[in-house]
């Protein structure tokens, strides 16, 4: 093992005499080593001996006026700027933390990073899909690394965290979010009838981009947010049925859903994250659509579930109508019919001549 000159230095009154003098002079330690020939740490134990203070490099640099200056600590802290502004300012924010440590109400700018990320974690469980790191750091106006990756952080880095929320981040024209919840809720109005020119009106989205949206795919976060408003909006509410051709819409619509298999909007618990509906299957297909119902009074042909047949047969029976005319105004057989009142035991209200039939003739 080789020792350096510097390692093997013996300290000589000649050299005391040189550090008094470059001292007076406004020489720092490091200049007067280097004069020498030791480490800065030598000619500071000495230095300390004969109660010399520290001399503090000389700063010469200013700034071009275009720079921050005064409202920033870029040009001071890093360029070692002279100018008034810099120097004034720096002194201040000086006395302002001895006074803080002196009255105990000082804060260091560096703090832990775990509030920050219980917050992100926060926020993305309130976001219909977890959003990517770096979007969220973009939003906040941080750098990308700050978010899950660092262990402290700037406190003022901190407060942009804290800050972010979720309306926030969907407001964002460039968040993409998975469209599985705003495939789920077209599905869902479209089980109620409401048809996709109908909720492309609605959502301001053509209906060539709501047709194209698939679940495994990303979504941009304002067109979510379009869907998930007319979502809330009509969830509970029947399309307008007031015109032959909005009857015959919703119709096709409820045969698509039907066909299709799509689930009513209370299938799910969490409509964007539920791997499978809260109700399974067959208790989803037990909830009787009183528009497909109403539909197939009315005469238009809808796909009927057995239930939906039963309650379309009763009000029809209870209006007079034979089973013949039952079976062509709901679009089935007449035996078909006979089944559902031999089920229901409903009496035939006419015969097949349209006489009524009174129940105790029929005993």
């Amino acid at each position: 093992m080789t020792t350096s000159n510097a390692d093997r230095f013996v300290w000589a009154p000649a050299n005391t005499r040189t550090l008094k003098r470059m001292h007076a002079n406004g020489r720092v330690d490091a200049e007067i080593a280097e004069r020498i020939g030791c480490k800065r740490s030598l000619v500071a134990k000495h230095r300390a001996k004969l109660g010399l203070p520290a001399n503090r490099p000389v700063r010469t640099t200013v700034c071009p006026p275009e720079h921050s200056h005064a409202n920033a600590t870029t040009c001071y802290e890093r360029h070692s700027c002279t100018c008034e502004p810099c120097t004034t300012r720096a002194a201040r924010r000086r006395g302002a933390r001895s006074r803080a440590i002196a009255y105990g109400t000082f804060e260091p700018g560096i703090v832990s990073a775990e509030r920050a990320r219980a917050h992100i974690a926060e926020l993305q469980a309130a976001l219909p899909s977890p959003v990517v790191p770096h979007a969220l750091a973009k939003i906040a106006g941080v750098h990308d690394d700050t978010i899950g990756r660092a262990d402290r952080i700037a406190r003022v880095t901190e407060a942009r965290i804290l800050a972010l929320t979720p309306e926030q981040v969907m407001a964002d024209p460039f968040v993409r979010v998975s469209a599985r919840g705003a495939v789920r809720r077209i599905h869902a109005l479209q089980s109620r009838g409401w048809s996709m020119p109908q909720l492309a009106e609605r959502t301001g989205i053509s209906h060539q981009h709501l047709n194209a949206l698939h679940e495994g795919r990303l979504i941009g976060a304002t067109r979510w947010t379009r869907i998930a408003a007319v979502f809330d909006q009509l969830w509970d509410q029947a399309p307008p049925a007031d015109t032959a051709p909005r009857r015959n819409a919703i119709a096709r619509t409820l045969k698509i859903a039907r066909r299709a298999g799509y689930l009513p909007p209370l299938a799910w618990d969490d409509i964007d994250r539920d791997e499978q509906p809260a109700s399974t299957a067959t208790e989803a297909d037990e909830v009787i659509d009183p528009i497909a119902v109403d539909l197939a009074i009315a005469g238009h042909h809808v796909p009927l579930r057995t239930f939906e047949r039963h309650e379309a047969v009763t009000a029809l029976n209870a209006q007079g109508l034979n089973d013949n005319a039952i079976a062509e105004r709901i679009g089935c057989a007449p035996e078909t019919v006979q089944r559902d009142r031999a089920a229901l035991d409903i009496p035939a209200a006419v015969d097949a001549a349209g006489r009524p039939i009174h129940r105790e003739d029929a005993a």
